[in-house]
């Protein structure tokens, strides 16, 4: 999955906004209340923060990696889902989903 989101922000502004809320941004609003993430990793590299975390369903749990980039212009956002997950959540609601609580970290 890949999300961009338009920042109006410095840089650094917007990896300090990013890395405090990576676990907040996949978290229960971003899958209609039914995912629950621990285990939060992060590392930065320049501008591009790759990161993990657990997501747990039910009994299930699953990995979810990505990297998201900040640029002078846009954050973008490039994860894997897991496949149970988007069987009862559409990728295109999570993706809206995360859009919408990143603008709203930005904003």
């Amino acid at each position: 999955m890949r999300v961009s989101i338009s920042h109006n922000k410095t840089k650094q502004e917007v990896m300090r906004i990013v890395n405090d809320a990576t676990g907040q941004v996949f978290g229960a609003g971003a899958t209609g209340g039914l995912l629950h993430v621990s285990n939060v990793e992060r590392s930065w590299s320049g501008s591009i923060m790759t990161f993990s975390l657990t997501a747990s369903f039910a009994v299930m749990r699953s990995l979810i990696k990505g990297t998201i980039e900040v640029t002078d212009s846009d954050v973008i956002i490039d994860c894997n889902l897991p496949q149970l997950l988007t069987k009862f959540v559409p990728e295109n609601k999570i993706r809206s989903d995360i859009e919408i609580k990143v603008r709203g970290l930005l904003g």
